[in-house]
């Protein structure tokens, strides 16, 4: 890592900040955390650029950082005035909605970058630096990502899910989120300039979760939404019934709410059974087949038929870590005799 770090644009072509900042990876995290303790004048300076970073809508492409600096060179050579100018013109333009101020100082730095990736030729990939601009994440089967959100919340979201939000979704009183699949968050507390404490929503096709700063799991799979509060407290607003109710949740509770229902069900939770697939695991205890080979279904895209009659309503218990699909169907199959057979992408117990 470069030990010197003098501007803003030191740290924002810096690969590994960059890393750090938008995925919230392992190894950069640890790096950059060793850099400020060792540098803790450069903590102002780092803030400074992850804010940047953050107020930018993200796009899935790692630019060398070789190339940044070249073009940085290039970048160098334009006047700052000439940012500025073309900066106060395209905020005047008519945009179709409401226009957000930005200082000239942050206009120079986003023009900075967008002229970087014209440069690499994927402006395309980049939407509007001004206004409500959608920022999704998506997992692939068999797939887990951890996202940290413009207020330093965390979200691990699980495999063949989606988390959605708008890019000014995090302001002086908003926090709200969209998941489809399976997530955890773990909420950082945030105060208004008031002094407010300011909630987080999440957000389902069936109901709200609002919490001022916790941790819990979301699952909305298979036309249901559960929810797991692992800390701290929520609430639970069911917002397609005939009245809005709310349903308040302390730790270690569960609530299942199936779509079309009028009501949900609150009861204790196995938290490590519902939160092992953040270590990479799956925990079944007393679970009915017909249970698990859904999750497969889920997490894995697999397609497979029960066509033993009664083997769905059959329970299992073990843990698999690291788990292998076809490790667990064999399981199944060797304990309650069951011949796999696999056809057009279809695998079959009998």
């Amino acid at each position: 890592m470069n030990p010197t770090f003098n501007t803003v644009e030191d740290l924002i072509v810096d690969n590994s900040f960059r890393k750090w900042v938008l995925q919230n990876d392992p190894k950069a995290k640890a790096h950059w955390q060793l850099y400020l303790s060792a540098n803790p004048e450069k903590k102002e300076l780092v803030e400074e650029a992850k804010t940047f970073l953050k107020k930018l809508p993200r796009v899935n492409y790692q630019l060398p950082t070789s190339d940044f600096e070249t073009i940085w060179a290039q970048i160098e050579k334009t006047s700052e005035s000439d940012i500025y100018n073309h900066g106060e013109t395209m905020a005047s333009a008519p945009t179709g909605g409401r226009v957000r101020p930005i200082s000239s100082k942050w206009y120079y730095l986003a023009a900075s970058i967008a002229l970087i990736l014209i440069a690499v030729g994927i402006s395309q990939q980049y939407t509007e630096l001004i206004g409500n601009t959608t920022v999704s994440f998506q997992t692939k089967y068999g797939e887990n990502q951890t996202i940290e959100l413009p207020d330093g919340s965390v979200v691990t979201l699980n495999a063949n899910s989606t988390l959605t939000y708008q890019a000014d979704g995090f302001s002086n009183d908003i926090r709200k989120v969209e998941i489809d699949g399976e997530a955890f968050f773990k909420i950082s507390k945030h105060t208004s300039p008031k002094g407010d404490r300011i909630k987080f929503t999440v957000e389902t096709a069936d109901l709200e979760v609002e919490v001022l700063g916790t941790e819990f799991n979301v699952n909305t799979r298979r036309a249901s939404t559960k929810v797991v509060l692992t800390e701290g407290q929520v609430q639970v607003k069911l917002t397609k019934i005939d009245s809005v109710r709310r349903i308040s949740m302390v730790p270690g509770e569960k609530i299942t709410y199936t779509s079309g229902q009028k009501s949900a069900t609150k009861e204790q939770a196995k938290v490590n059974v519902a939160t092992a697939w953040k270590q990479n695991e799956l925990i079944f205890e007393n679970t009915p087949v017909g249970e698990i080979i859904h999750v497969l279904e889920d997490n894995y895209g697999l397609r497979i038929k029960l066509k033993k009659p009664g083997i769905a309503e059959k329970h299992y218990t073990g843990t698999f870590k690291n788990p292998d699909p076809e490790v667990i169907l064999m399981a199944l199959s060797g304990l309650f005799d069951l011949k796999l057979e696999r056809h057009n992408g279809t695998v079959t117990l009998n």
